[in-house]
């Protein structure tokens, strides 16, 4: 069992990581609606999946 402290540190890293998840993934979405994007153009459902994908960690990142 981790200690008190430790797991504050851990849950700290989670929030962080979950905002930058954020950050990443609504980049990602802003760049799949712009049209010189090539990933998005060549495999759209893909894309919008893995996007999707994280911004569901990134959230329960943060709820962790």
């Amino acid at each position: 069992m981790a200690t008190p402290r430790v797991a504050v540190v851990l849950r700290i890293v989670a929030k962080v990581l979950g905002v930058l998840g954020l950050v990443l993934s609504l980049r990602l979405l802003f760049d799949f609606v712009s049209v010189e994007f090539g990933v998005a153009s060549v495999f759209p459902a893909v894309f919008f999946f893995v996007i999707l994908l994280l911004l569901v960690a990134s959230v329960l990142a943060l709820l962790s």
